[in-house]
């Protein structure tokens, strides 16, 4: 069985992550504490497991199939259970961000930041054009969105509009 890399620096004080589905964790990619239960991310469903926790599970708690979960949060392999505590996405993340930038920060990776974001990991490097193993330098600016991308407010949710559209080129809701 292969495990999965962890999305999480050390804890800060030696004591195990004590986060887990219904639980927060105040180390979680290293911000800020994550609100219990589901939330969201880029407006996507996300849940932060701890370390132990089976994926097979949450699938079958949230009604995903094993393989979608694993595709949404862009897992290289079929781990069953996650080392260390992980944001996992419950929804297909999104191909940009309402956030322009992305400074890194030291210890991340491209998989961190895609997690942490809330966007889809071929998307981020494509965006920067990065290969999958690029390890940015800490302080650099990674663009979340596309340039010529606008976003607006529908119904209470943020939606990119390319640049070459305008708002009477969308279909009616």
């Amino acid at each position: 069985m292969r495990r999965l890399k962890p999305i999480l620096p050390k804890h800060r004080n030696s004591s195990p992550h004590s986060c887990c589905i219904g639980n927060s964790c105040g180390t979680a990619a290293g911000k800020s504490t994550y609100p219990q239960g589901e939330f969201l991310i880029n407006n996507t469903k996300v849940v932060v497991l701890n370390a132990g926790a089976s994926l097979a599970e949450v699938a079958s708690k949230y009604n995903i199939p094993l393989n979608r979960l694993y595709a949404m949060n862009d897992f290289g392999s079929t781990a069953e259970k996650v080392q260390k505590a992980t944001l996992v996405f419950l929804q297909l993340k999104r191909t940009v961000c309402e956030k322009a930038y992305h400074e890194v920060v030291a210890g991340e990776n491209i998989y961190d930041i895609a997690q942490a974001e809330g966007i889809r990991l071929e998307s981020l490097l494509k965006l920067n054009n990065l290969g999958k193993y690029d390890t940015p330098a800490a302080g650099t600016k990674l663009k979340l969105h596309d340039d010529s991308a606008s976003f607006a407010k529908i119904n209470g949710f943020s939606i990119c509009i390319p640049f070459r559209f305008t708002i009477k080129h969308l279909p009616p809701i």
